[in-house]
């Protein structure tokens, strides 16, 4: 009975810890997405608009991308113009992804292609 207890009362507390981190995680202040958005360059503001993702190929939250999208509007920027770039940092994301799942996930046996 005792260890019936102290796991029922151990998972109710990671269940209440995991809501409040993320309730707190969640949600973003206006000042937090003004500073964000005033600390990323005009590369990463055109990268956030066009894939969701930051400068380390993370996912942006939604209102950081739309607060991207009005600054854009807002400067005038022409994303056009960092196609070519964007398209070379996607490249390299992808072959670092792959490299790190080749050497932390290798596949073995029959089944490695």
């Amino acid at each position: 009975m005792f260890k019936q207890y102290s796991m029922h009362r151990l998972s109710k507390q990671i269940a209440c810890l995991a809501l409040v981190l993320l309730g707190g995680c969640a949600s973003l202040t206006p000042q937090q997405i003004t500073q964000r958005i005033d600390t990323m360059s005009d590369f990463q503001l055109c990268l956030g608009a066009q894939t969701g993702l930051d400068s380390r190929a993370f996912d942006l939250n939604e209102v950081i991308v739309a607060a991207a999208k009005e600054r854009i509007a807002q400067r005038k920027l022409d994303c056009s113009t960092k196609h070519d770039e964007i398209v070379r940092f996607l490249v390299t994301s992808l072959k670092q992804e792959q490299k790190y799942r080749e050497i932390y996930f290798p596949r073995s046996g029959f089944w490695r292609f």
